[in-house]
């Protein structure tokens, strides 16, 4: 078995979410990767969003977490993912319409609210939890626990 520790970030521009996914695969994910020994969870994702797609983001607050699993080539996977709610330090200039991939194999777009049912976000219990927020998230916001285990 494999344990993940990941971070993922929630990064709203008005009525929509930007999504990652592997060129290619049908799964989308919040932005973020893998948590580094001695590494915190609100480093690593500020870290994994100026590596991969070459974003300034500052950490809002902690959402909460989910747990996930999946089974691949390599055995069983389970995931502890922590989430972040994210903004996006830029001058008035920075446009970020587009986000352009650091990373070859890895592409990143926007999505509405209304186009979240079918943008096949993974995991699972996250994507029910935004669809049911409305992406109405405050700092005030309870924190969120989701599984698909």
């Amino acid at each position: 078995m494999h344990l993940h520790s990941t971070v993922r970030g929630l990064v709203i521009r008005g009525h929509a979410i930007l999504l990652t996914r592997v060129k290619g695969d049908d799964k989308t994910f919040l932005p973020g990767g893998h948590i580094e020994p001695g590494e915190s969870a609100s480093i690593t994702v500020v870290r994994e969003l100026q590596e991969e797609a070459n974003l300034s983001v500052k950490v809002e607050r902690l959402l909460g977490a989910v747990e996930n699993g999946w089974t691949d080539n390599k055995g069983i996977n389970t995931e502890l993912c922590l989430l972040f709610l994210l903004s996006v330090n830029m001058d008035k200039s920075e446009k970020i319409d587009v986000i352009e991939s650091q990373e070859p194999h890895i592409e990143y777009f926007w999505v509405t609210q209304e186009e979240l049912s079918a943008a096949n976000l993974y995991p699972i219990a996250l994507r029910n939890w935004l669809i049911n927020t409305q992406l109405n998230i405050t700092l005030a916001e309870p924190a969120f626990w989701g599984t698909d285990l």
